[in-house]
């Protein structure tokens, strides 16, 4: 996963566009799907696998990268994960699993 700051790359600031962007090692293979929960900042990433990566946006951001140096945890899922939506009321993120016919849920309870 690359952490780009929003605040130099964006539609309108391209100062920082130009800059490798750092990188939080471990997770899966193949990353295609991202959701924040937006009231924790933890970031969930679906991967082919079929996992999810879990990082902490808190202490792995633009602005403080030293929290990205551990290799965050990853959960596994249902095969043919078709989607993730975080619901940040609950905390709790949903993956449909499309070959399983099912959804898996990975909340504070399941994963912290």
């Amino acid at each position: 996963m690359s952490i780009i700051n929003g605040a130099t790359c964006n539609g309108t600031t391209t100062t920082g566009c130009g800059n490798i962007p750092p990188t939080v090692s471990g997770g899966g293979p193949g990353p295609y799907d991202v959701s924040i929960d937006q009231n924790t900042h933890t970031v969930f990433v679906l991967n082919f696998a079929p996992s999810v990566t879990i990082t902490n946006g808190v202490t792995c951001h633009a602005g403080h990268l030293s929290g990205c140096t551990r290799t965050p945890p990853t959960v596994q899922v249902g095969v043919g994960g078709g989607g993730l939506d975080v619901d940040s009321t609950t905390h709790t993120a949903h993956i449909a699993n499309q070959f399983d016919s099912n959804v898996s849920m990975n909340g504070p309870t399941t994963c912290s």
